[in-house]
């Protein structure tokens, strides 16, 4: 017969693998710094994310564009870990008009088309400081 504490070590073990939710915990804004307002939201199903972030881990992710002073394309990788994010932190490749950053759990590109620059850095540290704050 199983012991209240056994039983309760046993379900604590269960829960602490269990894989992590499949919602994001960053619902992108629908409006950012600089005058961007989005047009799309979608999660973003493996198939379509890189070979390289599914390979470090991934738990869940989301793509939004938004439209202002240009166009905007930001996609947010929700890790299994926070060396996971890292990690694509140092490997990524930058390609012309892009920004990345990690943050905890999170890697995000911000692929930018005719903006301004300014604007740009002043949605991405919105984007960096509504990653940084701890999950509810």
């Amino acid at each position: 017969m199983m012991t209240r504490r056994m039983w309760l070590c046993s379900l604590a073990g269960l829960m602490a693998c269990s894989p992590a939710p499949r919602q994001s915990e960053l619902s992108l804004p629908a409006e950012l710094k600089g005058g961007w307002k989005r047009e799309t939201h979608e999660p973003l199903q493996a198939e379509a994310v890189p070979e390289q972030v599914r390979a470090l881990g991934l738990c869940c992710s989301e793509r939004a564009t938004y439209q202002g002073p240009g166009r905007l394309a930001v996609s947010v990788y929700r890790m299994t870990t926070s060396a996971g994010a890292f990690e694509l932190m140092q490997k990524w490749r930058r390609s012309e008009g892009s920004t990345y950053f990690a943050e905890g759990v999170a890697f995000v590109v911000i692929e930018a088309q005719e903006a301004d620059s300014a604007a740009v850095r002043a949605a991405s540290q919105q984007l960096q400081s509504l990653v940084a704050k701890p999950a509810r």
